[in-house]
């Protein structure tokens, strides 16, 4: 759809999947149930392509999807802005909604700039929002992970990543990276319910991260230099798939998109925009992964729990794959 509408946006094909513990029958297998079911044609790479590419005794086989690319999301969304602008469409950054009501031919919208009237309404979210939400904010979870991007590492980056996919190992809270411009390294990683958005602490976080996978990035003090850090909200329904389909006559939900929205929101906007329009009812796709509750006060600290026995379970697989897999040099 991105390559359709937006030709001018940059991009970078290739995504590789590595795993952190030797599963290779499992991988191969998936390959051939994607082709066979799916049409989709991914790329098995065994774990001495793996390590050539990247140089880590931690990853093991891999899958690789030379149909997928991955870019610049603030670039996606000027771009977006400037398509949509061109065209003339009325957008209002920065201006959050504070309440609405509904009203006779549609809703009336308040913020704290003034006030919109619309004859429908699409809610996008992700995992922002509060009591402005009225019952969807009870039915999604805001799930915090972090990012850093490395200082410019010169010829030791360009030594121990030597691909231009984007990157992502197959822990449930495991690590998603890609070179970007200035040799710096984007790190992305962990998740958790109850997050910290100090950027220092960030920061320190992803070092460690970055150190454990790829030691020889860090320099004498053992560190890896990071310039800048953040965090961000993802919104999570209990079935883990995306809020798409109506609250109400003229108000709709299209959110919660789970960490992957630059490709799935794509799909389900373009689904909305359908039903809005009266040209399909494809949205129904999305009905049977109800609106359910999100567990109130007790959901972040089921989420929380449930998070940390996944990263015990990916500590104890990859703790078996080094005792079992002697450790082999990198070259």
């Amino acid at each position: 759809m991105i390559r359709e509408l937006l030709p001018e946006l940059e991009r970078t094909t290739g995504h590789l999947q590595v795993s952190t513990y030797s599963k290779a029958n499992a991988l191969r297998q998936f390959c051939e149930h994607r082709a066979v079911h799916y049409g989709q044609v991914l790329e098995y790479v065994d774990i001495e392509a793996v390590r050539s590419c990247l140089k880590t005794t931690r990853y093991y086989q891999g899958v690789r999807d030379t149909d997928a690319f991955h870019c610049n999301p603030l670039q996606l969304c000027q771009t977006l802005l400037d398509t949509l602008q061109s065209t003339g469409v009325r957008m209002y950054e920065y201006t959050a909604l504070t309440r609405f009501s509904a009203a006779t031919d549609g809703w009336h919208i308040e913020t704290p700039a003034g006030s919109v009237h619309a004859r429908k309404m699409v809610w996008c979210c992700g995992g922002y929002g509060g009591a402005e939400f009225s019952g969807l904010r009870n039915r999604f979870l805001p799930i915090t992970t972090y990012i850093g991007v490395t200082s410019p590492l010169g010829p030791p980056l360009q030594d121990v990543i030597r691909t231009s996919d984007a990157v992502s190992d197959d822990r449930r809270a495991g690590n998603y990276y890609r070179l970007v411009g200035d040799n710096r390294l984007l790190w992305g990683g962990d998740i958790t319910a109850f997050g910290r958005h100090d950027p220092a602490q960030i920061a320190r976080r992803m070092a460690q991260d970055i150190a454990g996978i790829f030691p020889a990035l860090a320099l004498d003090n053992g560190r890896v230099p990071i310039d800048y850090a953040w965090s961000g909200l993802m919104g999570y329904a209990r079935h883990m798939m995306p809020l798409v389909g109506p609250l109400s006559p003229g108000l709709w939900a299209c959110t919660s998109f789970g960490g992957h929205g630059l490709n799935t929101s794509a799909a389900a906007a373009r689904v909305v925009a359908e039903a809005l329009t009266d040209r399909s009812d494809r949205w129904r796709l999305f009905s049977p992964f109800s609106f359910s509750w999100n567990g109130g006060a007790v959901g972040p600290a089921a989420a929380e729990m449930y998070y940390r026995l996944m990263k015990l379970s990916d500590r104890w697989r990859a703790f078996r794959a080094r005792r079992a897999t002697p450790s082999e040099p990198i070259t």
